[in-house]
């Protein structure tokens, strides 16, 4: 959130350094296990959001079986090695 580090300030912390870096998604980082490794994590993650949100999606898209080829082009994507997706955290 970027209100988090005035908030930390107002609140009477004085060494606030904020961070943000891009996450991989997917596990197309082959050449860092670490990289790697923290794509598939936040692969999973966007995956069981969306497995929970799939009745939000049903009423967005129309119905179940939209909702199932929406999270199946999304699990495709994660799961291609040329497709580079990134999260900011």
């Amino acid at each position: 959130d970027p209100d988090d580090p005035p908030a930390f300030r107002a609140a009477g912390f004085v060494d606030v350094h904020e961070y943000i870096d891009k996450a991989p998604v997917g596990n197309w980082a082959e050449t860092d296990s670490r990289l790697n490794r923290i794509g598939r994590c936040m692969a999973q993650g966007w995956l069981g959001w969306l497995e929970a949100m799939k009745p939000v999606l049903e009423s967005v898209y129309g119905s179940h079986a939209n909702a199932d080829n929406i999270i199946a082009q999304i699990r495709n994507n994660y799961a291609n090695p040329n497709y580079h997706g990134y999260n900011y955290m």
